[in-house]
């Protein structure tokens, strides 16, 4: 399997300026790799190998395993940064700097990474004259709404939660130019959806695992929490929340994994990479109905008609997903399914939305929302400011006798509530661009009979379109999931370009 990988990924891209110094969006043929180079990869296993011991003595054998992974992934990243953005998406997806840090006690890894890849980027942009492409779109995106988040540390009730606010996108934000930059050929791409659900297969084995076996206590070395939390009615039971903690936002990152998997499994040409494909399907669909979210079920809906879309499935492909289908249905327990019935029982008038604890809750935080953003419809509250608000609007609506401060559980409003007109403006320009991105890459593909790039692509579509359905009942806690899909949605442009003018060199992207 790893070697299959790595044969898939190729060089340092370059863009063709230059026949004496390849740039970065051309697949290269070769790779030379320079006495400076080796240098710099010697440089960092001597001093890698150092830190490994100390942390071996003082830390322990996890961390120092971390540790020698680290090493690997700074000498990957210096010859092929290409490598090191893909041990980066693996990484962010499964937040494992953040499960070292909480439960292992170790030091952060996503900083270093992240100063690793710019770092990377800088270097052979001065040795090689690979000059980075594809940014400035991402960069305006980025530092238009970063103003608008800006703006809010002038007129916010709590200061120090905007601050925070803005520091954090910031983050997200250099996150996501620097996937658009290295992020240049399909081949990279296609890594990147790989990467993804090798993730996925990692963190919804355990769940599943979690779930059959009802080993709640024990979260699998961070990677598999699982709060105890209302199911139906008065009935509580554990929720697989996975290295998240948080069963509605666990299934939405899972959700995204489904059609990428569906499309894997009928695009690879090797068996066990379809196998791969399958079993990644089946862990992250049985994780989506084992953290009992509702608002996750009705974006899987919203995704199965955007597929049967974009590319209707096949005789055989209907047939073995019904065959799957059914064998995933003999796991569904019968408290998953009286809580979607409780949906149907709301918008059928049977139940009033007062009547069950969630619901309740549910409407007081999204009245205060609306209300937030009539009474400020130009700037908003101030990002990161409706939680410090909360109780004051919910006292005059009267639905929910919680006393702590509360979210919006809905993207789109919390935008409008924290952020006002001016948000949701910039925040629909950067929707755009990227539907637009992705939309006109595939038809590229397309019209280049490049099918199988155009259906890697759908499938991207179709997971942003399901990550933003499950957003309508969820509010951005975890926004760097969400800006790496943007980078990796916003990177589409170059890439159809790049391997058009490899594929067939008279042809332009539009």
């Amino acid at each position: 399997m790893k070697a299959v990988l790595f044969k898939a990924l190729p060089a340092w891209q370059s863009t063709g300026q230059s026949n004496r110094h390849p740039p970065l969006a051309r697949q290269a043929k070769s790779f030379h790799v320079s006495w400076l180079s080796l240098g710099f990869a010697f440089l960092a296993f001597i001093t890698g190998t150092g830190t490994a011991l100390a942390v071996s003595r003082f830390l322990g054998p996890l961390v120092t395993a971390a540790a020698i992974a680290g090493v690997i992934v700074a000498i990957l990243t210096i010859i092929r940064p290409d490598l090191g953005l893909l041990a980066f998406i693996f990484a962010t997806y499964t937040r494992l700097s953040d499960v070292l840090i909480e439960y292992h006690g170790a030091p952060s890894i996503a900083k270093p990474l992240v100063a690793l890849l710019i770092a990377a980027i800088l270097v052979r942009w001065a040795l090689y004259q690979e000059q980075p492409q594809g940014w400035v779109r991402p960069t305006v995106l980025m530092g238009v709404y970063g103003l608008v988040i800006f703006t809010s540390l002038l007129y916010a009730s709590d200061f120090w939660a905007a601050r925070e606010a803005l520091s954090d996108f910031i983050k997200d934000a250099i996150i996501t130019v620097i996937i658009v930059v290295l992020m240049q050929n399909i081949a990279t791409l296609r890594g990147a959806v790989w990467m993804l659900l090798v993730a996925g297969i990692l963190m919804g084995s355990i769940s599943v695992y979690q779930f059959l076996t009802s080993d709640w206590n024990n979260a699998f070395w961070g990677f598999g929490q699982a709060p105890v939390l209302n199911l139906v009615g008065t009935t509580e039971g554990g929720r697989v929340g996975g290295p998240i903690g948080d069963p509605n936002f666990f299934a939405q990152i899972m959700l995204v994994l489904i059609p990428l998997a569906v499309m894997r499994a009928g695009a690879e040409k090797s068996v066990p990479l379809r196998l791969l494909a399958l079993w990644a399907f089946a862990v992250c669909a049985l994780t989506v109905m084992f953290s009992y979210s509702r608002g996750a079920f009705v974006a899987l809906l919203i995704m199965l008609v955007a597929m049967a879309v974009f590319r209707p499935p096949r005789p055989i492909e209907v047939a073995l997903i019904l065959v799957m289908g059914a064998g995933l249905l003999r796991l569904i327990p019968a408290t998953y399914t009286e809580r979607l019935l409780s949906v149907a029982d709301l918008f059928s008038g049977q139940n009033d939305v007062r009547s069950e604890v969630s619901f309740r809750g549910r409407a007081s935080e999204l009245l205060v929302g609306i209300q937030m953003f009539a009474d400020h419809p130009v700037l908003g509250v101030g990002v990161g400011n409706y939680p410090t608000l909360y109780q004051e609007y919910s006292r005059r609506i009267g639905y929910d006798p919680r006393t702590e401060a509360r979210e919006p559980h809905n993207l789109f409003l919390e935008v409008a509530a924290e952020n006002g007109m001016a948000g949701i403006l910039i925040f629909s320009a950067i929707l755009w661009s990227v539907f637009s991105c992705m939309h006109k890459s595939r038809l590229a593909f397309l019209k280049a009979g490049l099918h199988p790039e155009a259906d890697l692509v759908a499938s991207l579509i179709i997971a942003m379109i399901g990550y933003l359905s499950a957003a309508f009942f969820i509010h951005g806690a975890y926004p760097r999931f969400f800006y790496l899909l943007i980078g990796i949605a916003l990177s589409l442009p170059q890439i159809a370009k790049n391997t058009l003018a490899r594929v067939n060199p008279g042809s332009s992207y539009a």
